[in-house]
Order: C-alpha cells, then sequence, then structure tokens
C-alpha cells in the first residue's frame, strides 16, 4: 500500500482537527447538523442493515458516531493523521479509525455492505477516482454508498467560496444536475435537498419546512444528501 499523499487533499483539514468540532456548537452549526441528518434519514429509511460502512474522509468522527449510532460498524479513513487522532479520542462504539487516501483504499474489493463520504469529495483532487474506489470497497450488487455534497446552486455556499483562506475557496462544490451526471453508471441515485435558508434561521423549529422544501425538490438549499444503490 503506498503511504497516503497529502496532496490528494485541496486543503489541509489537520490544521483544524483541535477546533472543527466547535463550528457544531454553535447555533448554525447546531442547525445545519440537524438538517442535513434529517434528510440523510429519510434517504436511508428503514434500511438499516446493520452491516459494516467506510466512512471515506471521516475528520474527527462526526458522521462516523451518526452512522454508529444507526447500527452500522464503522471503518473511517481520512488522509490527515490529526482528524483521525480526534476520532479515535471520541471511542466511539463499533467504530475504529486509521489513516488512508481515499484516491487508493487499503481495502478488497466488496469489504463492506455500505459506504459514505460527507462534505469530502469537494475537497479530493480527483473525485470521480474516489467515488470509484468506494464502490470498488462497497458489495455489488445490493450495496450502498451514501454521499453529502455542499450545493454548488445555494447562494450561502457561493459567498463561502469567496472566504480567502478557508476550506471552500480550494473546494469544487457539484449541483444535482453534476451529482446525477457524474455518478449515475454506478448504480442508481437518489438525492435529497436541504439546508434551506429559511428554515437554517428559524433553527430546529425549521426542521419541518426543511422537509416540506426536500419532498417539493427545491433545488437551491445548501446541502445534497445522496444514496447511490449499486
Amino acid at each position: 500500500m503506498n503511504s497516503p499523499d497529502k496532496s490528494s487533499s485541496r486543503y489541509d483539514f489537520g490544521i483544524l482537527a483541535s477546533q472543527y468540532d466547535c463550528w457544531y456548537q454553535t447555533r448554525e452549526g447546531r442547525t445545519f447538523d440537524l438538517l442535513e441528518k434529517q434528510a440523510f434519514l429519510a434517504l436511508i429509511g428503514s434500511d438499516r442493515s446493520r452491516g459494516n460502512l467506510l466512512d471515506v474522509g471521516c475528520g474527527t468522527g462526526w458522521w462516523s458516531c451518526f452512522f454508529s449510532n444507526l447500527g452500522f460498524s464503522v471503518t473511517g479513513v481520512d488522509i490527515s493523521k490529526e482528524m483521525v487522532a480526534a476520532a479515535r479520542a471520541k471511542n466511539i462504539p463499533s467504530a475504529t479509525f486509521q489513516v488512508a487516501d481515499a484516491h487508493n483504499l487499503p481495502f478488497a474489493d466488496n469489504s463492506f455492505n455500505a459506504s459514505a463520504a460527507i462534505a469530502t469529495i469537494e475537497f479530493v483532487q480527483k473525485p470521480q477516482t474516489v467515488v470509484q474506489e468506494m464502490a470498488r470497497c462497497t458489495r455489488s450488487p445490493g450495496g450502498t454508498i451514501y454521499l453529502g455534497f455542499l450545493n454548488a446552486s445555494s447562494r450561502i455556499n457561493r459567498k463561502r467560496m469567496r472566504k480567502k483562506d478557508s476550506p471552500y475557496e480550494k473546494a469544487r462544490f457539484f449541483s444535482i444536475k453534476e451529482i446525477i451526471k457524474t455518478f449515475s453508471s454506478l448504480g442508481k441515485v437518489q438525492t435529497a435537498v436541504c439546508a434551506f435558508p429559511f428554515a437554517v434561521m428559524l433553527g430546529k423549529s425549521g426542521l419541518w419546512i426543511d422537509r416540506i422544501g426536500t419532498r417539493l425538490k427545491f433545488k437551491h438549499g445548501a446541502f445534497i444528501a445522496v444514496r447511490i444503490d449499486l
């Protein structure tokens, strides 16, 4: 196995490892987290097989914890050793973590029932290569890939991209149309846009508004949850 190459990432998140989770303690962070997880719960539905799941770009393990709580046995990988150390320190049940490059995953074909990459694909150098690697490591047919994207059609994300010296400045955001075009060759693609501006403003009480926006297939929410059935 080749050593992880940090140049495979558009941004070195290791420098943020000690403070990354602080955003989730803010009102904005809590709200986005609620809305994004609501969208994923709808996509996952009752399909909680309690099998094993590969979390690519796991960071501090925030989403690894979410999948663990749903009953998955999680293997998290990240190119940043600092992020992996932060994830391990959380002692998340049924979760292990290791340093690895998402472009060259150190697992055999069909090793996992599911795989996930949440707000990760925007920050890798070769998005298609990474998702193809995830598909290789995920059982096919019958496996599932979960992806979370910052929406290129969102005003708040366009504003984020203009922020100098931030991770977003170097990111490559996707629209729904681009997601379907890029990844539909892998299997059936379902998308759910969420985190619409008015729902974000209302905080927790905006959950039902966001749910309506998702069901009506509005396209300008800040986040896109994706399910690909292989």
